[in-house]
């Protein structure tokens, strides 16, 4: 029997190991891979059409849809919430759309190559827990001012449309 329950207790952990999910969002097929202590959203251009008609309550709700996903799949919720992961995903998707405009605007090599880095980094938003991501801290202070921030942004309705 104790073999047995080390057996499951093995599936039950591995499950949501790189466990890799598409979700259709307003016909965007947004896909997330889940780790034990993070989430990684792909950052293309489905995810940007798919947050660019309501910034903030877009990705809002791919937020809630995917720490839920989570905790359903674990059993347990990562130690960061909504307004976190929001704020990290509305960041990098307009990090990473303002750096390929400014790799398209430019032939500037050193820009060029600071438009490439941003743009390489941003190309998945990796979330994860405390001591799992080092930029968690970062997140968790932004989130209170998302709405600020979001009415500060440039291009709010042009992100769509891509670099």
């Amino acid at each position: 029997m104790a073999i047995n329950g080390k057996r499951n207790a093995k599936k039950e952990k591995t499950r949501i190991d790189n466990m890799l999910k598409s979700y259709d969002l307003n016909g965007h097929k947004i896909e997330v891979r889940y780790d034990d202590h993070s989430l990684h959203i792909r950052n293309d251009s489905a995810l940007e059409a798919f947050i660019a008609p309501a910034i903030e309550d877009r990705a809002r709700m791919l937020a809630e849809i995917v720490l839920k996903e989570f905790e359903q799949v674990q059993g347990r919720a990562l130690d960061f919430g909504v307004p976190s992961l929001t704020i990290e995903i509305i960041a990098h998707v307009y990090a990473g759309h303002i750096a390929g405009i400014i790799e398209k605007a430019t032939d500037i090599r050193l820009l060029d190559q600071l438009a490439e880095k941003i743009i390489d980094r941003c190309r998945s938003i990796d979330a994860g827990e405390t001591g799992h991501d080092q930029d968690r801290t970062v997140w968790d202070v932004l989130a209170p001012y998302t709405r600020l921030i979001v009415q500060l942004l440039p291009l709010k309705k042009n992100i769509a449309a891509g670099p």
